[in-house]
């Protein structure tokens, strides 16, 4: 994936320390449904090319069809099998909320499918990180507002009132350039180790809707 808010940040922290690149958009549009799907476009992508780590930010927040589930539950085994061929290392973004029981909706359920495949793989060159609630914060101060958060800001942003819906969610967000620099960081530090390994992000402040909005309405002050 390269055109989530997590892959914007990645690829300009790529840039920012020159790090060679190639981009593979795995989108619904692609009507990728498993691994010999896969395999055949990832083949196309990176034909005459040297393969490098695989970071895979894909995902489907709203899974409704096979590619969707295949996507998010089954392409992740499939990429590290693929990667590990090339003897090459995989990086898979995953969820903090697959250590959350109580959470069963079917994005979540897939997610933590997917990392039980990851890790009962013969192949062990990868790492997992669950990430928290992203926040694009540099994107946000730009005056670029995600959809994600685009109805908060509209809400914070009526002009005698701010209208926030109540919600006992609790969050612990992260900045999106701060998680893409751990990421180069780990990944150059340990690339040429055989290990797999799962990390679990989050920051420091626990955060609910109503302060969620407040650093978003400050970002833009």
């Amino acid at each position: 994936g390269s055109t989530g808010i997590l892959s914007r940040s990645i690829l300009k922290a790529l840039k920012a320390n020159n790090i060679s690149f190639n981009l593979v958009n795995l989108s619904r549009s692609k009507n990728i449904k498993n691994k010999q799907d896969l395999y055949f476009y990832m083949d196309q992508c990176f034909s005459g090319k040297n393969l490098g780590i695989i970071i895979n930010t894909v995902a489907s927040l709203n899974p409704k069809t096979k590619s969707d589930y295949y996507i998010n539950q089954l392409l992740p085994v499939d990429l590290l099998s693929y990667s590990n061929k090339k003897s090459k290392f995989l990086i898979h973004l995953s969820t903090i909320n697959v250590i959350k029981d109580e959470l069963n909706d079917l994005y979540t359920v897939q997610k933590r499918n997917s990392e039980i495949l990851l890790s009962n793989s013969s192949f062990k060159n990868f790492f997992i990180y669950r990430l928290p609630l992203i926040i694009p914060k540099q994107e946000i101060v730009d005056g670029n507002i995600p959809k994600q958060f685009k109805l908060i800001n509209f809400l914070i942003s009526l002009p005698f009132l701010g209208l926030i819906p109540p919600s006992r969610n609790i969050y612990k967000p992260l900045d999106s350039d701060q998680i893409a620099q751990t990421l180069i960081k780990d990944i150059f530090s340990k690339k040429d180790k055989k290990m797999s390994q799962i990390k679990n992000l989050k920051g420091s402040t626990k955060m609910d809707l109503y302060k969620l909005s407040k650093l978003i309405l400050k970002l833009q002050s």
